[in-house]
């Protein structure tokens, strides 16, 4: 893991060389010049050990998606997280594309099963979703992405689709 303590972290992967500003919340890559790249982790690396995968996802989503392990219909169920306060907001399914989407625009793009068409968190009700970091479990097949919720997250009108 990257530390919490230092201002500037760097981290490695392959010849690239990234940088984690705390400031802003972004990485910043050698290789790429958008400032938006997102810090990806991974616990289902070689040997079975936790460790964190740190890839520049504008540059290699396909790293990310090799990692996961959609259903038959394409579908891998996702859980959002509030990122500082760790509040399971809700339960949503990406497939490829809206995984692809959410890395591109740093924004939560769900598949809607009902509609069968992608849904932009927020982009009717203003109820953004802001990526912070994305987990891929053990197993690959579940994703966790903490994000920065605008608003609420479900459709009743509550913070979060979880309640009593």
């Amino acid at each position: 893991m990257i530390s919490t303590r230092a201002f500037v972290s760097y981290a490695t992967w392959g010849r690239k060389q990234l940088v984690f500003d705390k400031s802003c919340k972004s990485f910043s890559c050698s290789n790429c010049d958008n400032r938006r790249s997102r810090l990806l982790h991974s616990n289902s690396l070689s040997h079975r050990r936790q460790a964190s995968l740190h890839l520049c996802a504008t540059q290699q989503p396909s790293k990310l998606l090799e990692r996961v392990k959609f259903d038959s219909n394409g579908l891998v169920p996702v859980v959002a997280q509030q990122y500082d306060t760790q509040e399971v907001l809700m339960l949503a399914w990406m497939d490829r594309q809206a995984l692809l989407v959410t890395l591109k625009e740093g924004r939560a793009c769900y598949y809607s099963r009902s509609r069968k068409s992608l849904w932009r968190k927020g982009e009717t009700s203003g109820q953004v979703q802001w990526l912070k970091d994305i987990y891929i479990d053990c197993d690959g097949d579940s994703v966790l992405i903490k994000v920065d919720q605008k608003g609420v997250a479900c459709h009743t009108g509550r913070r979060s689709c979880f309640f009593l």
